[in-house]
């Protein structure tokens, strides 16, 4: 009910936004549950697969319509960059088994890291690294 989606725009959102807190405080739930339910018919995402959302006896519409809507919203706002963006938008993908291993393909994981292995000398034994006491001097004062 509060946080509804409202208009775009700094100072209009910010000014709705706070009638609504003080609306909420005053104790008029009814009033904002009302206000959301005629925002939800005519917003954004209210709509669940297979016409389940929270508008009953609402026709789901078609991609092509959503996205029209959305610019038309869009243009009357003003903002008629994300209107030629919004057009040009592709649907997002099906939430499928299907879907997740084309993305696992496309992105499989690292192999898991290993443990270095010590360096061997011809007879097998392990090689020890040999380091003086001014190298090893001079390496730490210059370490970060």
């Amino acid at each position: 009910m509060l946080l509804f989606p409202m208009n775009r725009g700094r100072t209009d959102g910010r000014r709705k936004w706070g009638t609504r807190f003080q609306r909420f405080w005053a104790g008029e739930w009814q009033g904002l549950l009302d206000e959301s339910k005629n925002l939800a018919q005519q917003g954004r995402h209210v709509f669940a697969p297979h016409g389940d959302g929270p508008v009953r006896d609402v026709r789901e519409p078609s991609w092509e319509e959503i996205k029209l809507q959305a610019t038309e919203r869009l243009v009357k706002q003003g903002e008629l960059s994300r209107a030629a963006r919004r057009l040009t938008a592709a649907k997002v993908a099906p939430a499928t088994a299907a879907t997740l291993q084309q993305l696992k393909d496309l992105h499989p994981a690292a192999p898991s890291p290993t443990k270095p292995q010590p360096q061997h000398s011809p007879d097998g034994l392990p090689t020890l690294l040999t380091v003086s006491n001014r190298g090893l001097s001079a390496a730490l004062k210059t370490a970060p």
